[in-house]
């Protein structure tokens, strides 16, 4: 359930009793609604008294230099980026390569069917004679 809506167990256990009002059965199993976990999930609610931040808010600001914490954190921020861009090239290469993989195994998956049906045929022909 948490995983559904993007959320910790813990964010899920502040939403009960607000926007989630889960049954909770003999084995002590908390039993959710599909239609509350659904639309909860749908209007992307955040709990009272949390604010998200945009990337945008977090990654445009500049430091004022007057802070060695601050432009060590932005620099960090900086690192974590690239590395993050690097990581999305790389799962893109991959995934260029499995995908150059599934057509190969593919056509080499038709090039055997048509073999087997060729052979099926010979074998069928031989047996009505």
């Amino acid at each position: 359930m948490a995983a559904r809506l993007g959320r910790s167990l813990a964010t899920v256990r502040r939403l009960e009793g607000t926007e989630l009002h889960p049954v909770v059965d003999a084995s002590g199993v908390h039993r959710f609604d599909p239609r509350e976990v659904e639309a909860l999930a749908r209007d992307n609610v955040q709990p009272r008294g949390f604010r998200a931040f945009a990337v945008s808010e977090v990654t445009s600001a500049e430091p004022n230099g007057d802070c060695d914490s601050c432009s060590r954190s932005h620099d960090q921020v900086k690192r974590l980026e690239a590395e993050l861009d690097n990581i999305g090239r790389e799962h893109a290469r991959q995934l260029d390569d499995l995908r150059s993989c599934h057509e190969q195994a593919l056509a080499q998956s038709a090039i055997e069917q048509r073999a087997l049906e060729s052979a099926l045929n010979e074998l069928l022909e031989a047996l009505e004679d």
